[in-house]
């Protein structure tokens, strides 16, 4: 059997590369694909014609082709240029995270409906219909028809959905105009019939084209495809970023919200804990594709945040941290010294930002130690990751991303790996409704009736007081503010420092702007000194220490991309 399956791949090769070579005497022109095929393309006068022939290698088993796989995405035209911006629009070329979806429609509630979807920018079709019918008490039936094809758009175009509600899914790809698709769902559960009679079928449409969804999917898991051990020494699952990741991270930021992460010798300057005090404040990015999640979603240009206590005569490093390339997990303590080497080792860019003199003399390291006693061990904060920075219901999502399919995709999810949404999403969104123990199913049951959106209830502040099943739950820039308001910097004030951002603590009037850098220091133009690292980390021209606390500070303020413009009075 397995010379037979042998054969057959050799057979499927040659036909494939007699096809090729067919192709490319009638003027084919060959374009990379990266993906176990070799795409032909050749444009008519009324139709573009694309081939893909399988049966080569891929990026991931020829990586010289990943050379050209980075120049075909990095190389704008003047139509990438003007729509730089990673947005919810068909392009050109893949794109970070435009495998997604934007929420279209809803059909199906109270009966039978009909909808019509409106075109945007790049899609196949002038219209798109969508009928809903109720056929029995177990089974619906959808209808799509797309209308006529647009003007300037090919035969092989094609338009993409997913169809969900909280218990239903599906997916779908439309490419013949005036033809209808039909999609039945048959022998329902009554809580799966009553889901789609009570909220209706979600209509998402990807945000790509058909062609690229595929593309956008593998370029987006390279900005995480590495460093997820601990030896500094083994390429790719060792703790340091791959050569792909501190190319394509970078791409990302630029691409999404238009800021250049720019080089920088990496020099690694050793300051020693008689030159750093407690309640300083440590910014901190790794190319590792979280951290610029962070970046893209609250337009911080630090991802990860660490501040400093006095522990008995010797400075000590304390954060809420649980990275796969970190020895130690949960809110800890390490030496300054043990936590420079942990730093480099991760590949971590790093600078320290010194509080001013009169912050300083009022920072108490004493009772902040006290309290970083009865939380030190508690899991790092995924219960409110996400809530921190969703202030409002809709200005703090980059274009590209629907809470609703979000949401969807988070119920999906939970079929399958219930412990994930509960811990990403579940507990915070019970605590806003104060319901106990709900899954997302039935946390979307009350969002309902109370006449709540989903957008509504993740805009409602996290507060301090909230303990979730393992304790309190506390991300790194949050854990920080806490230390700070532990120790008396906000005194007088109603503070949630689960509300703070990375963003939120290096702009929070704190800091010194006059420090006077010690020698050993890059004269960089900083003013503060950055001690390793491969890109600036600069925080300076992004509104450093210029906002002076106030009660319920960053509870309500926007963050959207590209210019993440605070309102008023944030």
């Amino acid at each position: 059997m397995r010379k037979v399956f042998i054969a057959l791949a050799l057979i499927a090769l040659c036909s494939a590369l007699n096809l090729h070579e067919t192709l490319s005497k009638q003027g084919y022109e060959e374009k990379p694909h990266y993906f176990g095929f070799k795409q032909l393309t050749k444009e008519y006068s009324d139709f573009v014609d694309t081939v893909l022939i399988d049966g080569f290698k891929t990026v991931l088993e020829d990586p010289s082709l990943y050379a050209t796989f980075l120049k075909t995405i990095t190389s704008f035209t003047e139509e990438d240029k003007n729509s730089a911006f990673i947005n919810c629009s068909k392009g050109t070329k893949p794109n970070f995270f435009k495998f997604i979806g934007d929420q279209d429609g809803v059909v199906g509630p109270n009966g039978s409906e009909t909808i019509t979807l409106t075109p945007t920018e790049g899609d196949c079709f002038e219209s798109v219909t969508v009928q809903y019918t109720k056929i029995s008490d177990k089974s619906v039936e959808l209808i799509f028809t797309p209308g006529n094809r647009r003007n300037g758009t090919a035969d092989n175009c094609k338009d993409s959905y997913t169809v969900g509600s909280t218990t239903n899914y599906h997916a779908l790809a439309l490419g013949q105009p005036n033809k209808p698709h039909k999609w039945t769902l048959k022998h329902l559960k009554p809580q799966n019939m009553q889901a789609i009679e009570s909220f209706g079928l979600r209509i998402f449409k990807t945000c790509d084209k058909f062609a690229n969804i595929l593309p956008d999917l593998v370029i987006t898991v390279g900005l995480f495809a590495g460093g997820f051990g601990l030896n500094p020494d083994v390429p790719i699952f060792g703790s340091k970023p791959t050569w792909w990741m501190e190319v394509l991270n970078p791409l990302f930021i630029q691409q999404g919200t238009g800021y250049l992460w720019i080089k920088r010798e990496d020099k690694f300057v050793d300051l020693d804990q008689t030159e750093v005090h407690p309640g300083d404040f440590l910014i901190i990015t790794r190319m590792d594709g979280l951290d610029q999640i962070i970046q893209w979603g609250t337009g911080s240009r630090s991802g990860h945040s660490v501040t400093l206590l006095d522990i008995d005569g010797e400075m000590y490093a304390v954060e809420s941290q649980d990275a796969w390339y970190w020895p130690k997990k949960k809110i800890q303590r390490n030496t300054w010294k043990d936590w420079k080497q942990y730093a480099q080792n991760a590949g971590f860019n790093v600078a320290l930002l010194p509080l001013r003199e009169e912050i300083r003399q009022k920072f108490n390291n004493t009772a902040a130690l006290e309290w970083f006693e009865t939380v030190e061990g508690v899991p790092y904060g995924y219960h409110n990751f996400l809530f921190g920075w969703i202030d409002t219901e809709n200005k703090n999502l980059p274009a590209v991303l629907d809470i609703n399919f979000v949401y969807s995709v988070l119920t999906l999810i939970e079929k399958f790996i219930p412990a994930v949404p509960k811990s990403l999403v579940g507990e915070a969104m019970n605590k806003r409704l104060g319901t106990e123990n709900l899954n997302l199913v039935q946390l979307y049951e009350v969002m309902f009736q109370r006449n709540l959106t989903v957008a509504e209830v993740f805009a409602i502040p996290e507060q301090d007081s909230w303990i979730y099943s393992d304790g309190p739950s506390m991300v790194c820039s949050s854990f920080v503010a806490a230390i700070w308001k532990a120790g008396g910097l906000f005194d007088g004030l109603e503070i949630n420092a689960t509300e703070f951002t990375p963003r939120d603590v290096y702009q929070t009037n704190f800091f010194d702007k006059k420090y006077k850098k010690p020698e050993k220091c890059l004269k960089d133009g900083l003013p503060y000194c950055q001690i390793m690292g491969k890109f600036v980390m600069d925080v300076a021209t992004d509104g450093y220490s210029s906002i002076n606390p106030y009660s319920n500070m960053f509870e309500h303020c926007p963050s959207q991309p590209p210019l993440f413009l605070r309102t008023k009075g944030c």
